[in-house]
């Protein structure tokens, strides 16, 4: 058993070791729900590194038959091949997953591999690549000044190493490979200042409420273009779900470890924005309408 409490006390910290493994209360409610919080904390960390091929694999498949689904309506219906061109490729190149203005599973591995495969990052933005590092290198400060289990804010971690990369490849495929040299050893002095404890308590808490606006801005511009366009493109539903329900699951386990208002609030933006992009896959098609045929 003593080889076991490293493991058994992550998932049953504090008082509840020994009030589960010790005593055998395995009923008792606070301990479970701490319990579900850690197995919960643990999947989306463990997604947020494991599962991204396996997500990014669905999400191309996706957009494959999407790309079949126009290549149909080109040679399907003569009379829309001109608004095909003009409009559908306008709507797909400018879709935020594309651009990287925003993206619904919060990871950047299959946007990593395809860079590498097409040897390019056009149309990524560099605004929004840097607005997501800010977001995840601030929530990692925050919650490593406060001391909260690295169960509740991991995938910040890992998500922040992912964008760096990505960044690291934007600087270099578009032969700006001084502006790399700059940033990194800037990145590494930032991450310093924030961590060696010369950024006061009110500074970190500005830093973390400053990811809420961040946040919204980038999910309503999601909302805005699938309206503007009447279609849903190349969003992924099945990447869309599991950020929904991840925020939804950070929503209950910020509430069991950390009861933090500035956390709660993030992620409570984020669960509601993230609600109005699913219902948009009720209310639009994957692709525009086609027009009505003139009549002669």
């Amino acid at each position: 058993m003593e080889s076991l409490k490293g493991p058994l006390t992550f998932f049953f910290p504090g008082d509840c070791y020994e009030e589960v493994v010790v005593n055998y209360n395995i009923f008792d409610g606070q301990c479970l729900k701490l319990f579900n919080s850690r197995l919960l904390s643990l999947g989306i960390i463990l997604g947020s590194v494991l599962g991204i091929p396996v997500f990014g694999l669905i999400s191309m498949t996706e957009n494959h038959k999407r790309l079949q689904q126009l290549q149909r309506v080109r040679t399907e219906t003569p009379h829309v091949i001109n608004r095909v061109r003009t409009e559908t490729p306008h709507s797909v190149k400018n879709s935020p997953i594309i651009r990287g203005r925003v993206s619904c599973l919060p990871v950047k591995v299959p946007q990593i591999l395809k860079c590498v495969k097409a040897g390019s990052v056009e149309n990524l933005s560099y605004l929004a690549t840097f607005l997501e590092l800010a977001a995840a290198t601030f929530t990692c400060a925050y919650n490593h000044h406060k001391g909260f289990a690295f169960s509740s804010w991991g995938e910040s971690f890992f998500i922040a190493i992912q964008v760096v990369v990505l960044l690291a490849l934007m600087f270099v495929y578009d032969k700006q490979t001084v502006y790399l040299l700059v940033f990194l050893p800037c990145f590494a002095g930032v991450i310093l200042y924030l961590v060696s404890g010369l950024a006061t308590p009110n500074a970190l808490s500005m830093l973390q409420t400053s990811v809420i606006p961040m946040m919204l801005l980038s999910r309503l511009s999601q909302i805005v273009t699938t309206f503007k366009n009447g279609a849903t493109g190349q969003l992924s539903l099945i990447t869309c779900t599991m950020n929904w329900l991840g925020t939804g699951a950070r929503i209950f386990t910020t509430l069991q470890e950390t009861q933090d208002p500035i956390i709660l609030a993030t992620f409570t933006s984020s669960f509601l924005m993230n609600t109005i992009i699913l219902a948009q896959f009720a209310c639009y098609p994957a692709l525009p309408p086609k027009p009505a045929k003139k009549e002669s």
